[in-house]
């Protein structure tokens, strides 16, 4: 059995919302989360193997506190270098947040100098910058590159994302591991 072609609407503008020099971006980050039929924006790195499902159900813990006008999003990493707890293999945003986000998007590019850090540690100041509050929640990835994190190997609960998995035999083991499926030796 192959991994399920689980349907996702991609929110195709992200990068460009989150572009720092923003010089074709036009786009509001508003636009961007609208008409998913949910209240959460995922950007997942291609090397990150999570469950839709099993997101979904983890993220049903904090619903009532993602439903603020200037929304939330999640730290992923309690030890991250230079202050880094949104490790950007898996940025949860709410729909809150992203709106927030995209009205505040040119001040941010102002305030914070870019120059040095990678687009994970931008897009967390920017939005400690503009008051979107953060939930803590160090369990949900489990990321090789975040120094806190569970082991990755493992595969298993409570984390829900794992992160990097470069080689397509280690995703898709892992894969099996979270799923419990196994794939088709001939597909």
């Amino acid at each position: 059995m192959q991994p399920s072609r689980t349907h996702c609407q991609v929110a195709a503008g992200y990068s460009r919302a989150l572009d720092l020099q923003g010089t074709s971006s036009k786009r509001p980050a508003s636009g961007v989360a609208e008409g998913h039929g949910g209240q959460k924006v995922v950007k997942a790195d291609p090397d990150a193997v999570f469950s839709a499902d099993a997101l979904r159900q983890h993220l049903g813990n904090y619903k009532g506190q993602a439903s603020s006008d200037r929304g939330v999003y999640m730290k992923n990493c309690e030890a991250g270098p230079r202050g880094l707890q949104l490790f950007g293999s898996m940025e949860l945003l709410s729909l809150g947040a992203m709106k927030t986000f995209g009205a505040n998007r040119e001040l941010c590019k102002t305030m914070i100098h870019h120059e040095l850090m990678g687009e994970d540690l931008w897009l967390q100041r920017c939005l400690d910058q503009i008051g979107v509050p953060p939930l803590e929640d160090y369990l949900f990835l489990a990321d090789g590159y975040c120094p806190s994190s569970r082991p990755i190997a493992l595969c298993a609960p409570p984390s829900v994302a794992f992160h990097p998995f470069k080689m397509p035999d280690q995703w898709l083991r892992c894969w099996e591991n979270m799923t419990g499926q196994q794939r088709n030796p001939d597909g």
